[in-house]
């Protein structure tokens, strides 16, 4: 008798233990079917996202850009073959600094380099909350800066172009260029490039002529071979912090806070 009832006790439990959980895949049973509320609606919406012509040519960008960063880490290996003496640095440094186009002050002790690209993420932050800006209304008199290009894709060297030609048409509106650029959700196609220009005084017949001449390619290819062999930087944004007083540099890559910018200043000052 004792024997039967200690099986009849096992067997109920065994039951108890089923049930529960059983329950729980009901629970997430309920769970799965909820989350595909709406679902075929939405199937729809990502293919489309997919399909479109922007999404792809978005995709394209950020491949070309991962593609260029893999070949330009493989070119670095060789990076010892072109070394540049220290006179050829300061001699180099002397020409990038010495036409300034964005936020200048032509007695300005500091020169920020900002290197970027409209297909990185972390570049389009760093503009839109205005990093560099504020380190210069920081130091209104010690700070100036110059953005400067790389170019992640044959699409986007029209871009650049387009932005050179900007500084030869409309020099003082160049930075208000760069910025809009970066704060547009748009695709940057040819059109949305040459309406975000007109709206800054820039005349649309005169820009076209200027980046159809391919004028500022060559320009906008030293600036990218320039952030890889003179700095070394390997991602976007890339930025240098330039003491013309010393021509001693410091190399901030990737994205940070104004607070990191006024750090490397304050040591640049003391040394």
């Amino acid at each position: 008798m004792s024997k039967n009832y200690n099986i009849w006790i096992i067997i109920l439990l065994w039951l108890i233990l089923i049930l529960n959980i059983a329950n729980l895949f009901k629970k997430d049973a309920r769970a799965l079917e909820t989350l595909k509320v709406g679902w075929i609606n939405n199937m729809k919406k990502v293919e489309q996202l997919y399909s479109s012509s922007k999404y792809i040519s978005q995709q394209t960008m950020a491949i070309d850009q991962a593609l260029s960063q893999i070949n330009m880490n493989a070119e670095n290996n060789n990076l010892n073959e072109n070394i540049l003496s220290p006179e050829d640095v300061i001699q180099k440094l002397e020409e990038i600094t010495a036409n300034g186009v964005d936020n200048w002050e032509e007695s300005a002790r500091f020169t920020i380099l900002e290197y970027s690209n409209f297909g990185c993420g972390y570049c389009r932050r760093q503009s839109v909350q205005w990093v560099i800006d504020n380190v210069i209304e920081k130091y209104p008199s010690e700070v100036n800066s110059i953005f400067r290009s790389f170019v992640s894709s044959s699409q986007a060297i029209k871009l650049w172009e387009a932005i050179e030609c900007v500084g030869e048409l409309k020099r003082n509106v160049r930075h208000k260029f760069i910025k809009q650029l970066f704060a547009t959700d748009s695709w940057l196609d040819t059109d949305t490039i040459l309406s975000i220009a007109w709206t800054l005084g820039v005349n649309k017949d005169s820009l076209t002529k200027c980046i159809d001449s391919g004028k500022y390619t060559q320009e906008v290819n030293d600036q990218t071979n320039e952030w890889r062999n003179l700095f070394g930087i390997s991602g976007t944004p890339g930025n240098v912090i330039i003491d013309r007083e010393t021509w001693k540099f410091v190399v901030i890559p990737w994205a940070y806070p104004v607070e990191k910018f006024v750090e490397e200043i304050e040591k640049l000052k003391n040394n």
